[in-house]
């Protein structure tokens, strides 16, 4: 993924870069509904399912997980065909047809996150996370090249970038396809029941937080594509994507942790699910705090040999937003822990929040600092939402999210050596 930023932002330069990461982003908010909560709950109710020896659970949420999906995919094109039919003087505005390009993908990424989530949920938790998290990216890579390199008459731009994208979304759903087709054959899933109740209030809840987790990821880009250029976009995202890889092990220890915090936490396992979130926590701050002494120290030189001498000023934004994530792995996995736990809605109340501090911050410092403000107000919403959700963590949970407070309290405070 790091590797397809790469190519992306020397091929397409730092404006068509900027424009690409905009509308990317656009599309990645309209997805939020069928984006958010579906995949977080397929994970959770399928592991409980699969536990309970439950199959026809797992067959239902996929039905209806199916259903959802299609149903606002039509709302969506729907919506935007009202807009060009009303305004059609938006099919000349480039941004706009850059933007139903990439809105192709709104329905098939959505899928291929539910059916890898359903994976996750059923065991197969490599598997699950593969396609969206190498299979896509590696796709990308690979098509975004066969055009560079042997189809010298196009200038590649911002809307081919954005088909490279779509097709590989595609490739990644079709393998996620075939390997749910031989991975259920282990499990009864021809039987199906009612969808019950609490799958919809949580559902609404999980989409609120993943919702607020999705805007809080691209509002920044949002407000500062609003406010400044696409250059300013492109210096700024190049900064986030590496950033990215100092939480880079709390992304990946997270899709394969919340089928086991699912299980434990049905199994009235409290012991082993805290030791579980303690050590992976130490696991994940460990590999963290690697990476952002790497990037404080030699970033500058890193982002001129990667990306080019025109992405040098995103340095300082670098600095800013390697702070905000090296905060976010310290506290552990928080926000899977609670949804993952049935807490859905302390997550939301925390997310909300976060969500908040974040756009006021960056309605106040973009204007002024451009890049650097947006990074500003993303670091310090990290903090906020992490303090928050850890707070709920211990109070409905009894569980200390960080492994470096637990064993510290574990080592130090409990055998009265600081005192």
């Amino acid at each position: 993924m790091f590797f397809l930023t790469v190519m992306l932002a020397r091929v397409l330069g730092v404006e068509g870069f900027g424009l690409y990461s905009l509308v990317l982003s656009a599309v990645m908010l309209l997805s939020i509904p069928v984006q958010a909560g579906i995949p977080t709950l397929a994970v959770r109710e399928v592991s409980k399912a699969v536990a309970g020896s439950k199959g026809e659970f797992v067959q239902t949420i996929i039905r209806w997980g199916n259903r959802l999906i299609f149903l606002y995919s039509l709302v969506v094109i729907g919506g935007v065909s009202a807009v060009v039919f009303f305004s059609k003087d938006v099919l000349g505005d480039p941004r706009f047809s850059v933007f139903v390009v990439g809105l192709i993908s709104l329905p098939l990424l959505s899928l291929m996150l539910f059916r890898s989530a359903v994976l996750r949920g059923l065991g197969a938790v490599v598997v699950g996370v593969a396609p969206d998290g190498f299979l896509r990216p590696a796709a990308n890579v690979v098509l975004l090249f066969v055009l560079y390199k042997f189809c010298s008459v196009i200038t590649l731009g911002p809307i081919h970038a954005l088909a490279t994208y779509v097709l590989s979304v595609v490739l990644a759903l079709l393998f996620v396809v075939f390997m749910h087709s031989r991975i259920s054959k282990s499990y009864s899933l021809s039987e199906h029941c009612k969808v019950p109740q609490e799958w919809r209030s949580a559902l609404y809840s999980l989409t609120v937080v993943g919702g607020a987790q999705i805007l809080f990821g691209y509002m920044d880009t949002l407000i500062l594509g609003w406010l400044r250029d696409d250059r300013d976009v492109g210096l700024y995202r190049v900064a986030v994507q590496l950033s990215l890889l100092v939480s880079f092990s709390l992304t990946v220890l997270n899709q394969m942790l919340q089928p086991h915090f699912a299980r434990l936490y049905a199994q009235n396992e409290g012991e082993a699910l805290q030791l579980l979130v303690a050590k992976s926590s130490i696991m994940i701050f460990s590999m963290a705090i690697v990476s952002a002494i790497i990037f404080l120290v030699g970033g500058e030189w890193l982002i001129v040999f990667i990306f080019g001498e025109e992405y040098r000023f995103s340095f300082a934004a670098l600095q800013i937003l390697v702070v905000g994530q090296l905060a976010n792995a310290m506290f552990g996995s928080v926000g899977a822990l609670l949804n993952m736990t049935g807490h859905e809605k302390d997550s939301m109340k925390g997310m909300v929040v976060a969500v908040i501090v974040n756009a006021v911050l960056n309605l106040a410092l973009i204007p002024v600092w451009g890049g650097v403000g947006a990074a500003i107000a993303s670091a310090v919403s990290f903090v906020v939402w992490n303090f928050v959700l850890r707070v709920y963590v211990k109070k409905q949970l009894s569980l200390e999210s960080s492994g470096l407070i637990y064993y510290l309290k574990k080592n130090f405070f409990r055998s009265g050596r600081l005192q």
